[in-house]
């Protein structure tokens, strides 16, 4: 009987197996059918869906097929995105339930076909596609031509999201991937896109580099490119000749760019060269050309808004460059409205709201047309001076303001970052511009600290972040740990010589990059207190400022137009708008001749008498205060700069031809102090520095390999230093770069006596055994209470809009130096010395760091008096920048003297100890 069972069991198993397969098998062929029949696209979609829902799937691995496949027809043929994405998410659902991994490849596809949809929608969602471009690179174990496409899109991502140099990253790597897999035909494909980055991202000091990259596209085997892709190429120069005002250069290989793209019926490229073109014609004011090539544009463009949206603001250009305003203003707003889809009557900027764009995926475009706009509103009222226009304007800033910060804290690289610095200053100079003639102080000062050091603030706000949210300190340790391996390896590609060097290096810091990303991310997410404080952006009001302002302080922040230098004067309860003529040319101009009387001694009385003149005409331009020799007598002058402001040491200013010199010189009659903005001073002052007290000071007298000439005078410094640093003077082969990194960690104050200037790498300071460049900087994060630069052009760098000089200054503050003391050109170290020297004895009597160097730099100059030394030359250079307070001088001669009559006194001691003795024995 139980024999008789178990037959017909295995019975009615046998003759399932087949069934079970014939009955998948059929509803293969029934979904197939259903893509076959003649139906109409909605009903095909009806029938489709209905039989996904209803039939009786047994097989998960055939339904996660059927899912890719209508997510795939969705996508090409019945062009619904939202569809497409939705069985594209389903498919992925069952595809996380297998394990084994025969069917890794299957996910990886859905993984990639879900990056690809996620981009490529007609509102693309970024991040979504980054999320599942990452999620397969996690789960890739080996290079294949997936991967290699898969870097490649998220470098369109960057691109397309304003984050170049995360573009490029991804590019690069994307490129080493397809050569290694020899792949010419994609890895030409990412080299095109590599030169379309360059051409995009607006910077002409590329142009090296983007030609360097065309001589790679131009040494593949000509059979290899497409026509399309020739075009291409020959699209991209012109965009870069653009960029560098090249514009008679431009236009042959945008002509034979447009040939090709016609051939091959390109109707997007077309779209582009034609746009170029315009843009071309009206910056050659060939206004009637311009104004037809424009227009043949929109038959491109079609139903497309963001083709639409960008013809109309080259249009609205075109318009203002003619002087019709009422049709550029037109122009402009159906720009920004054909983009954030906006259908309504009368286009109102009062209408637009931050929503409409904050989450529009085309952010990076509205920016730039708020721009536009915003430009032309203070063009327009600059013209007119009607209050209307100024109202406009008005409305618009803020809208402008809230857009540039979210693309700004949304770029992660940063050199993506200062890009977008670049581009907001004009935002914020026309923000000073709009409320200085609306007589807003307050909103003055806003925009005038929104231009200066924003990434600097940025990077310090993230310090105090950290210790907010309590981060562990190990954590903390391996970010600068891998911030260190990065700097590290960028040095190393720098130096490599080879181009097959270069490539492996830059190939490793890319996987270095992309680990620290993602463990700044987890941070991020564990440590949610860190990411929200981080992300504000703190701007210090006027109000705060009036509050800790004293009665001896006079503030003079600037912010350097066009057309005008806009000041703000803030004393005690009281703020003064200012605003001086500024041809920008000229007053660079001025400066570059100006710095040619400081950069030598002057050795004639004809010498001295035309610098004293251009300093008073500087002085009437920069501090127009009436009856100034009063209004100034012994006050603190603090000095916010911008722009070629930063090149001038205010304290050479002559504030009367009447006096004769040094009594006529701006430090005179006050202590000067420098500072990036109030609110970098601000939040600097909100970090502890070390408890422990020691100071360091690095005398490097002679250079290994004699890679720099000898210091002379740096033996005496030491001898002067010896009180204040006693046994941490480092000199010598002790003076070697990695001694100072390691100690740097430990002190508060930091003096260094060596070299210094810029070169190919940027600003850097001589070490025994090597050069510290301002890279090195980038991964120390200890608070110093002082860092004093005696060097060459240590406060010199890089000018960049919206940020300031990046000089090794920047560097120091940058890694948490509350003040710096530094020099703006060459130094004699004779008379620097002396200065320095004097500058620690008043420091050591309780003097302010600004009023200690005032009186240092005025012994000098007594002391020098009818001679060529007291020429500014000599004792001009050194400046002071950041936080003014005192020293404490635990560490000085006077901690010294206590110990020698401590030890007086314990000698003492034992000298009548012994006596007493000696008394009791007898």
């Amino acid at each position: 009987m139980l024999k008789q069972v178990l037959l017909k069991k295995i019975r009615f198993l046998f003759f399932c197996i087949p069934v079970f397969g014939n009955a998948q098998d059929y509803l293969k062929k029934q979904f197939d059918s259903l893509f076959l029949a003649e139906i109409s696209v909605s009903e095909k979609m009806q029938k489709v869906e209905t039989f996904l829902e209803k039939s009786n799937f047994q097989d998960s691995l055939l339904l996660a097929e059927m899912y890719y496949e209508y997510s795939k027809w969705n996508w090409s043929k019945a062009k619904d995105e939202r569809k497409s994405k939705y069985y594209a998410r389903k498919e992925l659902a069952l595809r996380k339930t297998f394990k084994a991994d025969s069917v890794r490849a299957l996910l990886l596809r859905n993984l990639y076909n879900l990056g690809y949809l996620y981009h490529h929608a007609t509102l693309p969602e970024h991040q979504n596609a980054l999320a599942y471009f990452d999620t397969l690179i996690s789960l890739t174990r080996q290079n294949d031509i997936r991967l290699g496409n898969v870097y490649r899109e998220r470098g369109d991502i960057y691109d397309a999201m304003g984050d170049f140099q995360r573009a490029l990253e991804n590019y690069h790597y994307s490129e080493t991937l397809f050569k290694e897999l020899e792949r010419p035909d994609l890895q030409l494909k990412t080299l095109i896109n590599i030169s379309g980055t360059y051409a995009s991202k607006g910077d002409s000091l590329l142009l090296s580099d983007f030609f360097k990259n065309n001589n790679v596209i131009a040494s593949f085997k000509e059979k290899i490119l497409s026509e399309n892709q020739k075009a291409m190429v020959l699209f991209n120069t012109a965009a870069m000749y653009n960029t560098t005002k090249e514009y008679e250069r431009a236009f042959t290989p945008l002509r034979d760019a447009m040939v090709l793209f016609q051939k091959n019926k390109d109707s997007l490229n077309i779209y582009k060269s034609l746009s170029l073109l315009g843009i071309l014609n009206n910056k050659k004011e060939n206004f009637k050309e311009s104004q037809k090539t424009f227009e043949s544009t929109l038959l491109y463009a079609k139903d497309n808004k963001l083709l639409r949206s960008a013809t109309f603001n080259n249009l609205a250009d075109l318009q203002k460059r003619q002087g019709k305003w009422g049709e550029a203003f037109t122009l402009y707003r159906r720009a920004l409205y054909e983009i954030i889809d906006k259908n309504i009557g009368p286009p109102q900027i009062a209408s637009l709201s931050y929503e409409d764009m904050a989450y529009n995926p085309f952010k990076k475009i509205i920016f730039g047309y708020l721009i536009d706009l915003g430009n032309a509103y203070i063009e327009r009222w600059d013209q007119t001076k009607d209050r209307k226009i100024l109202l406009e304007a008005e409305k618009l800033i803020s809208l402008t303001d809230k857009i540039a910060d979210d693309l700004f804290l949304e770029s992660e690289e940063e050199v993506s970052k200062l890009s977008w610095r670049k581009k907001a200053s004009q935002c914020y100079v026309n923000g000073v511009t709009i409320y200085h003639e609306l007589n807003d102080p307050q909103k003055v000062f806003y925009y005038m600290e929104k231009n200066k050091g924003l990434l600097l603030l940025e990077n310090i706000l993230s310090v105090t972040a950290k210790k907010r949210a309590q981060i562990p300190s190990f954590l903390m340790d391996r970010e600068y740990e891998m911030l260190e391996a990065i700097q590290q390896m960028q040095m190393k590609m720098l130096d490599a010589k080879e181009n097959k060097i270069q490539r492996r290096i830059k190939d490793s810091l890319f996987e270095l990059k992309s680990k620290f990303q993602k463990f700044i991310d987890s941070l991020e997410e564990k440590y949610p207190a860190y990411y929200n404080y981080k992300k504000q952006l703190a701007i210090i009001s006027l109000e705060e400022v009036l509050k800790t302002i004293s009665e001896k302080d006079i503030i003079l922040e600037y912010t350097v137009g066009k057309e005008y230098i806009y000041i703000l004067l803030i004393v005690q309860k009281e703020v003064l708008l200012k605003k001086v003529k500024n041809n920008t040319p000229y007053l660079r101009e001025d400066i570059r001749q100006f710095q040619q009387f400081l950069n030598r001694p002057l050795e004639t009385p004809e010498a001295l008498r035309s610098f004293q003149n251009q300093a008073q005409q500087l002085f009437d331009l920069l501090i127009p205060i009436p009856d100034a020799t009063t209004y100034l007598k012994d006050k603190r002058i603090i000095i916010i700069p911008d722009g070629d402001l930063h090149y001038i040491p205010f304290e050479v200013l002559t504030l009367s031809q009447k006096l004769p010199l040094p009594q006529a010189y701006l430090i005179s009659f006050g202590d000067v102090l420098y500072k990036y903005s109030l609110s970098v001073d601000s939040e600097m002052l909100k970090l502890a520095t070390s408890s422990n007290a020691q100071w360091a000071a690095y005398l490097p007298t002679k250079f290994k390999d004699n890679y720099q000439n000898p210091l002379l005078y740096t033996q005496e410094e030491q001898s002067f230093l010896k009180p204040y640093y006693r046994e941490h003077i480092y000199g010598l082969e002790n003076a070697t770069k990695d001694a100072f990194i390691t100690s740097f960690k430990e002190c508060s104050v930091v003096h260094i006596s060596t070299h210094g200037s810029i070169g190919n790498q940027g600003p850097w300071l001589a070490f025994y055994d090597e050069p510290l460049l301002i890279q090195d900087l980038y991964f120390l994060d200890t608070q110093k209470e002082m860092v004093v630069l005696s060097a060459c052009k240590t406060s010199e760098g890089a000018l960049l809009p919206g940020e300031g000089v990046f000089s090794i200054t920047r560097g120091f503050i940058n890694v948490g130096a509350k003040s710096v003391v530094s020099a703006l050109w060459n130094l004699n170290e004779k008379s620097s010395g002396k200065i320095i020297s004097q500058y620690y004895k008043s420091l050591e009597s309780g003097k302010r760091k600004s009023e200690a160097l005032k009186e240092a730099k005025l012994q000098y100059l007594a002391s020098h008096s009818n001679t060529s030394e007291a020429s500014p030359y000599y004792w001009a250079a050194i400046t002071v920048m950041g936080n003014d307070s005192p020293l404490v001088f635990t560490n000085s001669n006077n901690l010294a003297i206590i110990f020698v009559l401590l030890g007086l006194l314990f000698l003492v001691i034992i000298i009548r100890n012994y006596y007493t003795k000696r008394c009791h024995t007898k």
